[in-house]
């Protein structure tokens, strides 16, 4: 069932989200905040799942549901993720426009992906 696969793909994105923000508040290293590394490991997930896009088509079904699910975690959890740190680092007087500028960067780059396919 697509729509089904659709909204699960999409739904499991607001818990890897919550778990995401919940590692950050315990992650971090001596430089980086936490959110930069729950950012950092979300985008690498996001990485590999994109390499392996092009197998998709030898996948079984539940392979696929599997890889499309971990896939959807990672790209929803980075992006709350980006707008931790950018509101944590912008000038306090920018932090909306930051917010926005990045947030319309981010559907920009999504829209145009989508386009490309």
């Amino acid at each position: 069932n697509v729509a089904l696969t659709s909204f699960a793909t999409i739904a499991v994105g607001a818990v890897s989200c919550a778990l995401a923000g919940l590692w950050s508040l315990r992650a971090g290293r001596d430089i980086l905040p936490g959110s930069a590394v729950a950012a950092e490991v979300a985008l690498l997930i996001s990485l590999v799942c994109c390499l392996l896009a092009p197998a998709y088509q030898y996948m079984s079904q539940g392979v696929f549901l599997f890889y499309l699910l971990v896939w959807g975690s990672a790209v929803v959890a980075d992006s709350a993720q980006f707008s931790s740190l950018c509101a944590m680092y912008a000038c306090p007087s920018l932090v909306g426009t930051a917010l926005t500028l990045t947030t319309c960067v981010g559907f920009a780059i999504t829209i145009i992906s989508i386009q490309l396919i």
